[in-house]
């Protein structure tokens, strides 16, 4: 926030930007950051054969199981020499999610809140991805994909399922609303279970939550394979460290595979020996909360029902999900038990 005030009447130039300002290929092929191996360029005519010795780099050392989800990642980092440590769009970000939560809670103070026009901070967050636009090739194909958030106006005609519907009324009439990362996930846990029984599935979906367990940001995910979970967590990395929300939330359906083979086959060839919907939250202390159902399917023509298998997650006896690290390690969380190995 010094910087942001020190700043103020000075114009970065091209030049100057580009003395700290890097392009870089990454080869990812985890969730994990340590894992990558990383070239950064300070001239583009470089990047192709960046690319080519990041290729050549996975079908030497990578086995074909782990290559298969593999992606190489483009990213143009732009750094400010006043502001090194911090990219420069996402400081952006930073700035104007303290200034918001200062006018916010001024609003609230005085009994009044921000106009409805007012940018969130997520809006903001969106703005800046769409902006550095990283390019990824995926190994398994070789294709370039470019991944751009877009924002949508819920219908004003959309009346959401009858059993959804009365599971919000009934949430509403208890006069009870969640103040904690716990309470959180049951509320929506209750909301999920209706939405899975009422159409028989559940798209994936992430909610980011403010420190009074306010949605701060809503986001519905697809995943085409795995490479595009990868690149999925670690893009929210870098809006956690931007947005500074309490915790998330993340819900959604997983297959439970047969682990054989490892790091040979592939995860997407591994055989499904069970289906599971799921509701998993984090908060900025490093707590982990979920509920998971099993979903028992009794014929192709009925609806599925749920099982409930679990309520709270046991951290001190279990290894940190690793698709979970990324966001923690934004959060500034210290207790992350990655596992042995």
């Amino acid at each position: 926030m010094t910087w942001a005030k020190d700043s103020r009447n000075k114009i970065e130039k091209e030049g100057d930007l580009e003395t700290f300002s890097t392009l870089e290929a990454v080869l990812l092929f985890s969730y994990l950051e340590e894992q990558d191996l990383v070239i950064r360029f300070r001239r583009k005519e470089l990047l192709t054969a960046g690319i080519k010795k990041l290729v050549r780099l996975s079908e030497k050392s990578l086995p074909t199981g782990v290559s298969d989800a593999a992606v190489i990642r483009i990213e143009r980092q732009w750094i400010a020499n006043s502001l090194q440590e911090w990219e420069m769009l996402n400081a952006f970000v930073y700035i104007y999610n303290q200034v918001y939560r200062s006018c916010q809670a001024l609003a609230e103070h005085i009994g009044s809140q921000l106009p409805g026009d007012v940018p969130s901070p997520s809006s903001m967050s969106a703005l800046r991805e769409n902006a550095i636009l990283p390019q990824y090739i995926k190994l398994r194909d070789r294709k370039s994909r470019r991944f751009m958030h877009q924002s949508y106006e819920q219908p004003a005609d959309y009346s959401p399922p009858d059993e959804f519907r009365i599971s919000i009324q009934q949430a509403k009439e208890s006069g009870q609303k969640p103040s904690n990362l716990g309470e959180a996930v049951q509320w929506y846990s209750r909301f999920a279970k209706a939405m899975f029984e009422s159409q028989g599935n559940h798209v994936f979906l992430l909610l980011l939550f403010d420190a009074t367990w306010r949605p701060l940001d809503i986001t519905g995910v697809h995943f085409e394979d795995q490479a595009d979970k990868y690149i999925f967590w670690r893009r929210l990395a870098d809006k956690v460290s931007a947005v500074k929300p309490a915790g998330l939330i993340f819900i959604g359906e997983l297959w439970v595979r047969k682990i054989q083979n490892f790091a040979i086959d592939a995860i997407r060839e591994m055989p499904i020996i069970d289906e599971c919907l799921q509701v998993i939250g984090v908060d900025s202390s490093g707590k982990i909360e979920d509920v998971t159902w099993r979903i028992l399917r009794a014929s192709e023509d009925s609806l599925p029902t749920l099982q409930l298998l679990t309520k709270g997650y046991d951290k001190p006896a279990q290894q940190t999900p690793n698709f979970l690290v990324p966001v923690l390690r934004a959060m500034e969380c210290q207790d992350i038990n990655l596992g042995p190995g």
